[in-house]
């Protein structure tokens, strides 16, 4: 039962916590990258790379405009899965990030049809500045689950074994010769029967 109470807890808190937070970050992110790739296409070119360092500097974004394409290479993070819909349901049309390795960082990049010429403009982040850690947090909340149950047990342990207590104590007393004190009618029921 024990196990029960553990799974329903870790998936309310992953159902209730976490993943609309991941979902609203990823569409935050989803809305800065179009804003930026569509100022970047506002920019006279000559313009565009002091725009994009300081870009890169304050927001660990880049913007460039599209060339060839990225051979798809296959990575797994479920955020990036996101930030894909919620890319799409901003522009009103599928699109498709694609990983890459440059320098020993891994970039996730999106061509994104913005501007009046509706030319792409690329739009990438590195990994790192997802800052999610699927493992980390997993762990946490485990733990932070069985931390919840164990503290349940404590108490539940408590009330169960206080009534428990209390007649041991007053049978203590019969064993003396002493005259036992009124017990409370509380607790389990099977206690208050008995």
């Amino acid at each position: 039962s024990y196990a029960v109470l553990a799974a329903l807890t870790f998936g309310a808190l992953v159902h209730y916590a976490l993943s609309p937070v991941a979902q609203r970050s990823a569409a935050d992110l989803a809305a800065f990258m179009v804003l930026q790739a569509q100022t970047w296409a506002m920019l006279p070119p000559n313009l565009r790379g002091d725009y994009v360092d300081k870009l890169y500097q304050e927001h660990d974004l880049w913007v460039t405009q599209s060339q060839d394409e990225i051979p798809p290479e296959d990575y797994f993070l479920p955020y990036v899965r996101r930030v894909e819909q919620a890319l799409a349901e901003r522009l009103g049309d599928a699109v498709s990030m694609q990983s890459q390795v440059i320098d020993g960082r891994r970039w996730f990049w999106v061509d994104l049809a913005v501007g009046q010429s509706r030319e792409p403009v690329r739009v990438g982040f590195p990994r790192d500045r997802v800052r999610t850690r699927p493992i980390d947090a997993l762990l946490a909340v485990g733990v932070a689950t069985l931390l919840l149950i164990l503290l349940a047990s404590v108490v539940l342990a408590r009330q169960i074994t206080s009534p428990l207590t209390r007649l041991g104590a007053e049978v203590e007393r019969i064993g003396r010769g002493q005259l036992p004190h009124p017990l409370p009618e509380t607790g389990p029921r099977e206690l208050v029967t008995f």
